[in-house]
């Protein structure tokens, strides 16, 4: 359960509920999830998204390589989760 599947609306309600009682009372989570709710309306303005295959763990450079190689954008930032396993970028064409 993460605050990424929160934000994408992923979650079911019971986990929902969970995150929602969680960040009531961390202040850390809710900054963070302040932060990828404002990356993710970013996005939506620039009405892209890339989608990878989650079934598969990326390393670093292949997510650098299929951002750049197969989709033609350039990172400008690049945002991790606070426990280092996600990875989201900020591009431009």
């Amino acid at each position: 359960m993460t605050l990424h599947g929160f934000v994408d609306g992923e979650l079911d309600a019971a986990h929902s509920l969970q995150i929602e009682q969680h960040i009531a009372t961390c202040p850390h989570c809710a900054k963070e999830l302040e932060s990828l709710q404002a990356l993710k309306q970013r996005i939506a303005q620039r009405g892209e998204r890339i989608g990878l295959n989650f079934q598969y763990v990326y390393t670093e450079a292949a997510f650098h390589w299929l951002l750049h190689s197969q989709g033609g954008l350039e990172i400008v930032k690049l945002y991790r989760s606070p426990d280092g396993r996600f990875l989201t970028a900020l591009c431009k064409k």
